[in-house]
């Protein structure tokens, strides 16, 4: 039996542990947003939260918040995708996706940031929604066709046979078959398996009830009306419903996730606050109001609704913004004495009372005495009516109705019911108690309380009602005049402990003697504001710069001067609890461990109330209590600020100020090379406390390490190169703990053309060819000078040797004939075919000088070298020419060879038309056809058979010639109609 025992226990053991129990503390911590605190808006009429974490209102149109700033959509707004109304409504269905409700139903984009309405068709054109309802993938909604479903996935609305509806208020889901639907005058009980409906009307005590809220448990159902919450066993007496509380306004009623037994059902009320109703008793057991002197109440009476987020926290919409409640992240909470006064009270001392621990006493410095009930955290009276007790700057409770009370310059005692007793001063010369100022009460036991001030140690004796100096100093050397300035300390096993301006002061009560303690280091280390007995023989000295830890047995100092990440915070009280030590800085509340020696911020300072501690710590029950300015504050043990913030968001993406698309899941995104100045911007939900998110952020392929940032939340890059980036961004708390989750982003930055690889290859390409071109040209140009050389060569050989060899031969013959004695003619003949020779050997060379001279490269040279030869030749045989040149043909630049060419062609033909023509004129035209250069030679001559058999070459010669520089050669000609010789020639 014990083994079973035992193994059910350890079966149970983990759902004990991971159980959640709600119990409702009347103390309980609101957090409020409205203009104070990044929340821009008021009148808020809903409020839900989405998949990322973002919180959703409504109030003249949508709010996005995330805790640090808000976003405003509205219809002012006229571009695609707004909002089409500012009357609306919010939901988020199964997935986390925002609908709203404005003139039609619209769901949010999260990548657009844009609102996509759902239109079925135009026959059923929706403006008009109402109480929307997420059921598994649909969402149910009122609008003027009814009562309607809309799948989520496909968009595809189904209407249904409850096609009308007027004045729809709220629809709740029974069961997965069962919907109640409400009206300003009916209620329906539709079913939806069967699409069939009932109707009914609740009247109550002859009032017609508005339901606006409906929630259940296993017991019963329960109705949010507009005159008070009521109660159904079950739907069957739907028309009898039984009033639960008083005659108020529900808007919204719902069960806390952790309440697994659902035994709270809060309450939203219009005007009366939060209330909770416990339904096992059936009555309303907490109400929660706004509270001018609890900055931490409601932050207004009117709820309009209610919604829990996805980590079981509740959010009120209200008529001043919206309230969180997180049952278990209760932090520190404040409260104003007297909000209203334009005098800060100064709270400089706390203490519970001894004899009726519901009594919490505070001194002031200009409100006297102040008793507090410590349960409801009000007043419960303020003594400052005696002249004498108006600043108090201490007190000690001496018995059940005796204090002594520290003013400025006297110490008295007092009675709450008889008011002042006695009023003595402290035994100094008249011109030393002018510069003397009463500091602290110090209680030792029952006989005496020790006073500290800025000129030493005095005690006052209870029973005699006299104030003794027992350690003073009038010494006027600087440093120890400080250490005579005395400010708070303890009582401890016959010894004070106190803190001083320059060391801490110790003044034994049995021995009479004083000792004062100091370290090495700077004398700042040693200005002490306050000391706290941290027990195993440790004192914590709290100063401007840190804390100093002191030693007893060994009487030494050691110096904390990191805390929480701060370095040297003005530390200004502390009080130790189970080896941690709490310390009250101006940068909020800090801890430190004195084993691990680790440090956290508990408590950041906020700006709008700047909790700057003006009283020790005190220990009430589980509660570490201090004065400030104008009120006090009050902490458990417990609390911490390990809360981390959630996983970072990636907001949007600004390419060159333009918004894009962020890219989901592992897709990249990609842009030009001119689109390389990125601005991201992201953020995180921590709204516990949403000024103190840390972030930091890395983009892989430009930075070269974390980048962190405080009070940013946007990274800048300009400039960047071409390539694959991915962005990365944590958030965390201020303790330097990090959520593990990274957020990232990749994209793309696509380079230049001129960058890319294929077209460098091409450039390479394109180089290599031209180089090779470059090559062909060169080894192209020295053949073609080969070529002039070989057929300068050839000329020479076939012209010139020819003439030679002829003139060598005549020339033996002639010699010959000579010897012979022949007939002179026949020698005379043979020195004129000698000289005939000699002529011709001339012409040739002078045409091969002609055509090799660069400077005749025009053809204006030709033209003129044509005109020199052929007008001797044709004047000679009465020959009339006519040379017909176009002038823009005279300055174009001809080839050698083609310059040769062409004149050996044209000294042809006129040598042909001399021999042969019978011609009494010739004409020579040149001119520019199509890019080509045109030469016609044409004469009135005899013609000849072109296709007669000869034994001449003059024409294979010029055809020859015309096919060597690429041109075309055609004559012309028949019996009696004389001939035409047309060249083309590709040279312009």
């Amino acid at each position: 039996m014990t083994k079973f025992c035992f193994a059910l226990l350890l079966l149970l053991f983990p759902a004990c542990i991971f159980a959640q129990v709600l119990t409702p503390n009347p103390d309980w911590r609101f957090e409020n947003f409205n203009g104070q605190n990044h929340f821009t808006s008021y009148g808020i009429t809903n409020v839900i939260m989405d998949k990322f974490g973002y919180i959703w209102t409504c109030g003249d149109g949508v709010q996005r918040f995330d805790g640090y700033r808000t976003v405003n959509y509205n219809a002012l707004n006229h571009t695609a995708g707004a909002l089409r109304g500012n009357y609306t409504d919010v939901a988020t269905d199964k997935y986390g996706q925002l609908w709203v409700s404005s003139l039609g139903i619209a769901r949010y984009e999260y990548r657009s940031g844009k609102f996509i309405y759902i239109d079925p068709d135009k026959a059923h054109k929706i403006t008009d929604v109402n109480a929307v309802l997420p059921q598994n993938n649909y969402l149910w909604f009122i609008c003027e066709y009814g009562l309607v479903k809309l799948d989520v996935l496909t968009q595809k609305i189904t209407y249904t046979s409850l096609s009308h509806i007027a004045d729809p208020l709220c629809t709740f889901l029974v069961d997965e078959n069962t919907m109640l639907v409400s009206s300003r005058e009916k209620v329906y009980v539709y079913h939806i398996k069967e699409d069939k409906w009932e109707v009914h009307t609740l009247i109550y005590n002859k009032l017609l009830l508005k339901i606006y809220a409906v929630n259940q448990n296993r017991n019963a159902i329960y109705l949010g009306t507009d005159h008070g919450l009521f109660m159904l066993k079950s739907l069957a007496d739907i028309e009898h419903p039984v009033m639960l509380t008083g005659d108020w306004v529900v808007n919204d009623i719902l069960f806390m996730p952790q309440d697994k037994a659902k035994t709270y059902l809060f309450v939203a009320t219009e005007g009366r606050g939060l209330k909770i109703l416990n339904t096992g008793w059936g009555k309303v057991t907490y109400t929660y109001l706004h509270d001018d002197n609890n900055p931490y109440s409601l932050p207004g009476n009117l709820i309009s609704r209610m919604s829990i987020d996805r980590h079981g926290r509740l959010w009120m919409a209200t008529d001043r913004g919206v309230s969180m409640l997180d049952v278990f992240n209760q932090q520190l909470k404040i409260r104003f004495l007297n909000k209203g006064t334009t005098e800060e009270l100064g709270i400089n001392r706390i203490t519970r009372d001894r004899y009726d621990t519901a009594k919490v006493w505070m001194s002031s410095y200009n409100e006297g005495m102040i008793c507090v009930d410590w349960k409801t955290k009000q007043i419960e009276k303020t003594y400052n009516t005696d002249p004498q007790m108006h600043s108090v700057y201490d007190f000690a409770q001496v018995g059940k109705d005796r204090w002594v009370l520290a003013t400025q310059k006297h110490i008295l005692e007092w009675s709450p019911a008889r008011g002042v007793i006695a009023s003595e001063k402290l035994p100094l010369s008249d011109s030393l108690g002018l510069v003397c100022n009463i500091r602290r009460l110090i209680a030792a036991g029952d006989t005496a309380c020790f006073i500290t001030t800025n000129k030493g140690l005095f005690r006052y004796d209870l029973a005699a009602k006299k104030i003794t100096a027992v350690s003073v100093t009038s010494s006027k050397k600087p440093d120890e005049a400080l250490q005579y300035i005395l400010i708070g300390g303890f009582f401890d096993k016959g010894i004070l402990w106190i803190a001083s301006r320059n060391g801490l002061f110790s003044y034994n009560t049995v021995t009479h003697q004083t000792a004062i303690y100091r370290g090495r280091g700077d004398k700042s280390a040693y200005f002490f504001f306050d000391v706290s007995d941290a027990g195993n023989g440790q004192i914590i000295c709290s100063t401007g710069n840190g804390i100093n830890i002191f030693e007893k047995q060994a009487k030494i100092f050691n110096h904390v001067g990191l805390i929480a990440r701060l370095y040297r915070p003005a530390c200004e009280t502390s009080i130790t609890l189970n080896n941690k030590v709490w310390i009250g800085s101006e940068a909020g509340i800090l801890n430190y461990d004195l084993k691990t020696k680790r440090s956290e911020r508990a408590e950041h300072e906020n700006s709008a109330l700047q909790l700057f501690p003006s009283s020790p710590f005190t220990r009430l029950g589980n509660d570490i209590v201090f004065g400030f300015r104008n009120g006090y504050a009050y902490f458990t043990e417990d609390m911490n600020k390990n809360i981390l913030p959630s996983a970072p968001v990636i907001e949007s993406i600004l390419v060159n100020n333009q918004p894009q698309l962020a890219k989901s899941g592992s897709e990249q995104a990609e842009f030009s090379h001119t689109d390389n100045a990125i601005n991201i911007s992201f953020t995180s939900f921590l709204y516990s406390d949403p000024d103190h998110i840390n972030f930091k952020y890395f983009l892989k392929g430009a930075d070269t390490r974390w980048q962190y940032v405080i009070n940013q939340r946007n990274a800048n890059y300009a400039q960047l190169r071409p390539g694959s980036y991915t962005f990365y961004v944590q958030s965390g708390n201020n303790n330097g703990k990090w959520n593990p989750y990274v957020s990232s982003f990749s994209f793309v930055i696509n380079p230049a053309y001129w960058e890319t690889w294929w077209f460098r290859a091409l450039i390479i390409l394109a180089v290599a060819f031209i180089l090779y071109r470059l090559y062909l040209y060169r080894v192209q140009h020295i053949l073609a000078i080969e070529r002039i050389r070989e057929r300068i060569a050839s000329d020479f050989h076939d012209d010139i040797g020819s003439a030679l060899s002829s003139i060598s031969i005549f020339s033996e013959v002639a010699d010959n004939q000579l010897k012979q004695q022949a007939p002179p003619e026949q020698t005379r003949e043979m020195i004129g075919r000698i000289s005939f020779h000699a002529r011709n050997m001339l012409d040739a060379m002078d045409d091969i000088i002609w055509a090799v001279n660069p400077q005749n490269d025009h053809f204006n040279d030709l033209a003129v070298r044509m005109r020199e030869f052929a007008i001797p030749l044709l004047e000679a045989k009465n020959i009339h020419f006519d040379m017909a040149i176009n002038e823009d043909i005279l300055g174009a630049r001809i080839k050698m060879e083609a310059r040769k060419n062409i004149f050996m062609i044209f000294k042809e033909c006129i040598n042909n038309i001399i021999k042969h023509a019978d011609c009494t004129e010739m004409k020579l035209s040149v001119k520019k056809v199509n890019n080509q250069l045109e030469l016609v030679i044409s004469d009135n001559g005899k013609g000849f058979d072109i296709d007669a058999k000869n034994n001449r070459n003059g024409l294979k010669n010029m055809q020859k010639r015309a096919a060597e520089i690429q041109g075309k050669l055609e004559v012309t000609t028949q019996q009696g109609k004389g001939t035409v010789t047309r060249l083309l020639v590709n040279i312009i």
